[in-house]
C-alpha cells in the first residue's frame, strides 16, 4: 500500500527492512503493553534512540549496535483494524503523508501489535 501511494505520487519504492520492522513491531507491542500512545516511550526513547539501540532496542535486547540509517521517521496509529484503514488515516494526515511520500527515505518496516491488533508503527529510514 505504501509503495502504491508513492508510485501514484511519482516517488520511488521503499525496500523492506527487517531491522526497521523489528523496531516497529516492538514499539507497537510496547505501546499496547504499557498503555501509552506516543513516539517516545516511557523510558524516554524516541524512534532514533530505539534504532541506535539496535533496531528493536531495549524492547528485546540491550545490544548497542550503530544504526545503518542516516535519518529515521515514524508514523504511529491506534484503533484501525486493517492495513487499508490505517493507510487511509495516515494519508489523510499531512505529517504522516509527508513521511510516506518523502523521497529521501529508502527503507520501511511496519509492525502491528501481537495482542490488541490495533497499535501500528511505521518506521522509515534512509541509507
Amino acid at each position: 500500500l505504501v509503495n502504491d501511494e508513492r508510485a501514484s505520487a511519482g516517488v520511488g519504492p521503499l525496500a523492506w527492512c527487517d531491522g526497521l520492522y523489528a523496531c516497529a513491531k516492538a514499539h507497537s507491542n510496547d505501546m499496547c503493553d504499557r498503555g501509552f500512545f506516543d513516539h517516545t516511550n516511557p523510558d524516554g526513547e524516541g524512534p532514533s534512540a530505539r534504532a541506535q539501540l539496535g533496531h528493536a532496542g531495549s524492547y528485546t535486547f540491550q545490544s548497542i549496535i550503530p544504526s545503518p540509517y542516516g535519518s529515521i521517521a515514524e508514523n504511529i496509529a491506534m484503533s484501525q483494524t486493517t492495513a487499508a484503514g490505517v493507510m487511509s488515516a495516515w494519508m489523510g494526515s499531512s505529517g504522516h503523508r509527508r513521511n510516506i511520500l518523502h523521497g529521501g527515505y529508502t527503507h520501511i518496516g511496519v509492525g502491528l501489535c501481537n495482542g490488541c491488533k490495533t497499535h501500528w508503527t511505521q518506521n522509515f529510514g534512509s541509507r
